[in-house]
């Protein structure tokens, strides 16, 4: 059974890497190509250059913080830009931007 399990997680793991990889992958095309930006409608200078700033959490605590799954956080990372892709698969969430859409 806990095999199973660890199975589920890996799996899962995996399936977060590649959303995380076609979203930023989906991100550069619509900047090659000229389209609106859907994971960051602010200019970069406003987000720390690396991930392991003390306003960013991962998805997983953003999910625990709101009360939602991780996969609605990475979702609203895209459309309302609370994230930011970090290399090809690390979505960070800024606290403010989280505390901010929360707010609404």
């Amino acid at each position: 059974m806990a095999e199973a399990h660890v199975q589920d997680d890996q799996r899962q793991a995996l399936q977060d890497e590649l959303s995380a990889c076609l979203a930023r992958a989906a991100s550069i095309a619509a900047e090659l190509i000229g389209g609106p930006e859907t994971s960051s409608p602010e200019p970069d200078a406003e987000w720390p250059k690396f991930a392991d700033d003390p306003d960013l959490i991962t998805p997983d605590y953003a999910a625990k913080r709101a009360g939602v799954d991780a996969s609605t956080i990475r979702k609203w990372c895209q459309a309302y830009g609370i994230g930011k892709m970090y290399g090809c698969r690390r979505w960070r969430v800024s606290v403010k931007r989280l505390q901010a859409y929360l707010a609404r």
